[in-house]
């Protein structure tokens, strides 16, 4: 009982390992630039001054429009627009844990191919910049006034992910173990209980003396 379960975690973990197909990841990196310093005379002013007013660097700290554009990015409605768009796959959308509450995002995909991962890393790198313009738009302030996008580091390249396919190995492995353990334990079982029904036919009937 214990061989073939062997034999058949064995060719578990032969499958997921052939058959379960790979993941790429491909990455990029975007940082935000502040837009120029308004005319001298709007700087001074206490009122509001139209087109040159771009709310979103008043903040002073550009991480908080990275915090804006992740929440953005990762929102359910956003993220099934992207899947109409050509989307594959996850991604996800971060500030970059290298600086400390700074404006560079980090932005990467995962699909089952190269060109998938490529493709949509490229889509949600576009959709970003579309989102960062159409925030400074709805607040009335100038092009020439809008926080930038740029791209610093391009995905050029996809690299293969081993850790999806280690973690299905690991749960198929379990599963194999699992069921190798369980069969060992009923074999035991059924084989104890062999043993008594034979002890037990074998064993001499008593008889009184006279």
């Amino acid at each position: 009982m214990v061989v073939p379960a062997v034999l058949l975690s064995g060719g578990l973990l032969a499958a997921t390992l052939v058959l379960v197909p790979p993941t790429y990841r491909a990455s990029s990196s975007v940082v935000l630039l502040n837009p120029p310093t308004p005319p001298e005379a709007d700087v001074k002013s206490s009122k509001p001054t139209g087109d040159y007013q771009n709310p979103y660097a008043r903040f002073g700290d550009l991480s908080i429009v990275v915090d804006i554009l992740r929440r953005i990015m990762t929102s359910s409605p956003l993220m099934d627009k992207l899947r109409q768009e050509g989307l594959v796959g996850t991604y996800t959308v971060a500030a970059n844990i290298d600086f400390s509450r700074g404006p560079i995002i980090d932005i990467a995909s995962e699909a089952s191919t190269a060109p998938d991962a490529l493709g949509s890393t490229a889509l949600v790198v576009k959709e970003l910049g579309l989102q960062l313009g159409a925030l400074q738009a709805q607040q009335g302030t100038r092009p020439d006034y809008f926080i930038r996008s740029e791209v610093v580091v391009s995905a050029t390249r996809s690299t293969r992910v081993f850790s999806s396919t280690l973690r299905r190995l690991i749960a198929v492995g379990a599963l194999g173990f699992g069921l190798v353990i369980s069969t060992a334990i009923i074999g035991d079982s059924i084989s104890r209980r062999k043993r008594r029904k034979s002890d037990t036919r074998k064993a001499p009937t008593s008889t009184e003396s006279p």
